[in-house]
């Protein structure tokens, strides 16, 4: 009888030091830092296997787990400039920049712009190198900037060739009108007709109207309301990928919590039918887009279109869109609700 307790107490602790074992397990693999490895672990992966898009996805996870993350923002610049888009290459670590003051994002900084500078210079673009020569920092303009801001005025003043008016006798026209003709108005080019703002009616529902709503790793309800919202045939949302989200329709949007559970987030991919996050949705002009977010007050800030704090239900909170764009067009709209952290914007 004594030994089969003693072999029944085993048993038990056994089992109990199993149970604790997964419990801790799961409680470090979902610990920030161990995240933040996994997402740069990923995007490293898909840089090296060229797979830019999705690597631009992953270290934007990792900045906002956490936004001081330098190796992210060199990371997801490298992508953009993988894919020769140097306006997005540029912005991130501009704004990484902002966020860390960090010297080596900094001198990736200066380096990108005069690739971009030279990739534009050779295809006769003048404005658009000048305008990558001037993101340069002042104490990172080099001979190499000097050399080409030169190369860029010497071919303006090549292009700028001189015309020689001809000399040409004008004879007077005999006037063929009746005297006391009243005189037609001069033909004038039609005025372009305006056309509506970017802001159509086209949609019936916009994130706004829940913005406040947690999402479900903070015990709301944000991602089951926007699939009964948005797929009521099929109301459903399952985990994503590398489990930090949780994911919409085919992949339209993804929903979830941020790394330090400080905050939600709603990422849109694609366009979804009569729903939009602040009136703008991916395929967009990002000049459109623009548009429609500061005609409501939400003004562009250090790389994010901050939304007005109207709320009392989070003194301390901020809400935010960022515009993922490619070639002037809005690829991603992500929204960011962050319940309590002041950056002093």
């Amino acid at each position: 009888m004594l030994e089969r307790f003693s072999r029944k107490q085993l048993f038990m602790m056994g089992a109990a030091a199993v149970v604790i074992a997964a419990v801790l397990g799961i409680c470090f693999y979902y610990m920030p830092a161990n995240r933040i490895a996994r997402q740069l672990e990923l995007g490293y992966r898909y840089l090296e296997n060229e797979q830019y898009e999705e690597a631009v996805v992953a270290f934007e996870k990792v900045i906002e787990i956490d936004a001081k993350q330098v190796p992210a923002y060199l990371g997801e610049a490298s992508a953009y400039a993988a894919m020769e888009d140097y306006t997005g290459a540029a912005a991130v670590l501009e704004r990484g920049y902002g966020q860390t003051a960090d010297a080596e994002l900094e001198n990736r900084l200066a380096e990108v712009c005069r690739e971009a500078a030279q990739y534009y210079f050779d295809r006769g673009e003048y404005d658009t190198a000048e305008a990558f020569l001037e993101r340069i920092p002042e104490s990172l303009r080099d001979d190499t900037y000097s050399a080409l801001e030169q190369q860029i005025q010497a071919e303006r003043t090549a292009e700028e060739v001189p015309e020689t008016p001809e000399e040409v006798t004008e004879e007077p026209e005999e006037n063929t009108e009746p005297e006391n003709a009243e005189e037609e108005p001069e033909a004038q080019e039609e005025a372009a007709i305006p056309e509506e703002g970017p802001l159509s009616d086209d949609y019936t529902s916009d994130l706004r109207d829940y913005a406040n709503l947690l999402t479900e790793d903070l015990g709301g309800n944000l991602a089951g309301t926007l699939a009964a919202l948005l797929y009521p045939e099929n109301p459903t949302y399952t985990e994503s990928d590398d489990g930090m989200m949780y994911v919409l329709g085919d992949y339209d949007m993804e929903v979830g919590a941020s790394g330090n559970n400080d905050g939600c987030m709603v990422w849109m991919y694609r366009p979804v039918e009569g729903f939009r996050i602040y009136g703008v949705e991916p395929g967009m002009t990002e000049a459109d887009a623009a548009a429609i977010l500061e005609g409501q007050g939400i003004l562009p800030e250090n790389g994010y279109y901050m939304i007005p704090r109207t709320e009392p239900e989070f003194p301390n909170g901020y809400k935010y869109i960022t515009l993922i764009t490619e070639n002037g067009i809005v690829e991603e709209v992500r929204f960011a609700h962050y319940l309590g952290i002041d950056w002093g914007f």
